[in-house]
């Protein structure tokens, strides 16, 4: 339901963000120069899916505005919580 603060591009840092369904986000920043964020969500208890990987960012400033790209270099590997625990990777 939103952030006070954005994941600011400083190494180490960290987020914790829980949807009202109770699914749970982890982020950290790994990386300064590109500034890279991994991350891990885990579904409600309900339905227990894990979705973790990383994004990039590019931060652009056009004028007075500034705007960010985010893109996925990298594998995102999705969890379901069937009885294989099957693992697909995106």
């Amino acid at each position: 339901s939103g952030t006070k603060s954005p994941l600011n591009p400083i190494l180490g840092e960290t987020g914790y963000y829980e949807t009202a369904s109770g699914a749970r986000l982890y982020c950290e920043q790994t990386s300064h120069h590109p500034p890279i964020s991994h991350y891990h969500c885990i579904g409600p208890a309900e339905c227990r899916y894990e979705v973790s990987g990383y994004v990039q960012y590019t931060v652009n400033i056009h004028g007075m505005c500034t705007y960010v790209t985010a893109d996925c270099p990298g594998k995102s590997t999705l969890t379901l919580p069937d009885r294989n625990n099957s693992k697909y990777e995106i």
